[in-house]
């Protein structure tokens, strides 16, 4: 800095105005551009920092998904067994045998089950709340994502209607 000052000082010193204001305004270039650069440099982390979180956000979602594919194989056998309850309910009710009414009555329990979406999402939902999905640069995993979100919103609906069908019906 006083290297720049004495360059200053001896161009005023000298009467060289002309030479000074050229001096002056390469300083001002200098600055801008660094300004400039700075600011790519900010934009380059913070894209990283974005990247970054998508990705933590993917890992997380796959995670989350497997944990739900599980869970959702569990729920299609106990679907399986209790329509093999319900079936041999109907059986035993067909042939109206009395020695079967007492599994008939162990059995027609299943007959009191309703079943809900369970499977809020809340990680998706919070990507999704947060903006990333206008981050994603495949289209087709875009669309996958609005597609789950559609859904979503379907099962959400459906699950009010069962809801309100088993108070309305059953109970």
């Amino acid at each position: 800095i006083k290297f720049f000052r004495k360059i200053r000082q001896n161009m005023l010193m000298e009467n060289k105005t002309g030479t000074y204001f050229k001096y002056a305004f390469g300083e001002i270039i200098l600055v801008v551009l660094g300004i400039l650069i700075a600011l790519q440099v900010s934009n380059w982390n913070q894209l990283r920092s974005e990247k970054n979180t998508m990705n933590a956000y993917y890992a997380k979602l796959a995670n989350t998904l497997e944990d739900d594919i599980k869970v959702l194989r569990e729920a299609i056998d106990k679907l399986n067994s209790f329509g093999d309850d319900l079936m041999r309910c109907l059986e035993i009710l067909n042939t109206e045998n009395e020695a079967d009414i007492e599994e008939l009555k162990s059995k027609i329990g299943a007959l009191n089950i309703a079943f809900a979406n369970d499977h809020s999402m809340e990680l998706f939902n919070e990507f999704m709340n947060k903006g990333y999905l206008s981050k994603i640069g495949d289209p087709e995993l875009k669309s996958q994502f609005e597609r789950v979100k559609i859904g979503l919103i379907k099962a959400e609906n459906w699950d009010k209607v069962l809801d309100n069908d088993f108070v309305n019906n059953v109970t």
